[in-house]
């Protein structure tokens, strides 16, 4: 490290230290969830997500996560807009010690090619479509060159697909971070 960063590192620490927690995304939302359970955590258009509510999604997404087999260290992606299923995502996998890698919605087949494969990701959230791009279409293309990525799961769409083989996607709907888990229970039943 730099004595510039360093010296920038040391004053924000000093600026800062007073308000600091010290803890993971997942904790924080743990602890919000038990002393303010009902307290809007997000405003969306069509009404509030409590604290409380945002922690349970989350815990459940974390044994859909496990169930896949992820564990602490794996790295998931998700190529989401500004929805409420990242937040959801984030705090289970900070949870479960997973690294997020997350991806802006405007890059396509290069930069996710890259990507993905560099960072080795296992399981990747995505919108089926979004501003008339085709995300499951774009990853099932970049399959035979990510072996890392054993799981894909589609949000807001026909489906979930795993391994690119689900048979049926259109049987396998989540449409909203309450659904989440639901979701990940369609991929699971398509890894065989």
């Amino acid at each position: 490290m730099s004595d510039l960063v360093r010296r920038a590192s040391d004053k924000r620490i000093v600026r800062d230290g007073a308000t600091w927690r010290n803890c993971t995304v997942a904790e924080a939302a743990w602890s919000l969830a038990q002393t303010s359970p009902d307290v809007p955590a997000f405003y969306l258009e069509s009404g509030t997500v409590s604290y409380g509510e945002l922690a349970s999604q989350a815990r459940r997404l974390i044994a859909g996560l496990q169930a896949l087999g992820l564990k602490s260290g794996d790295r998931i992606a998700f190529q989401l807009p500004n929805w409420i299923e990242v937040a959801v995502i984030d705090i289970a996998a900070s949870a479960l010690g997973l690294t997020v890698v997350p991806i802006v919605p405007i890059y396509r087949d290069r930069e996710l090619a890259f990507i993905l494969a560099d960072a080795e990701v296992r399981a990747a959230f995505i919108p089926q479509t979004y501003r008339s791009t085709d995300f499951l279409n774009m990853y099932q293309a970049l399959a035979a060159d990510l072996p890392a990525l054993k799981a894909l799961v589609v949000l807001r769409g026909e489906g979930v697909v795993s391994d690119f083989t689900c048979s049926s996607p259109s049987s396998c709907q989540s449409s909203c971070a309450a659904n989440l888990v639901s979701a990940l229970s369609a991929t699971r039943s398509c890894l065989a």
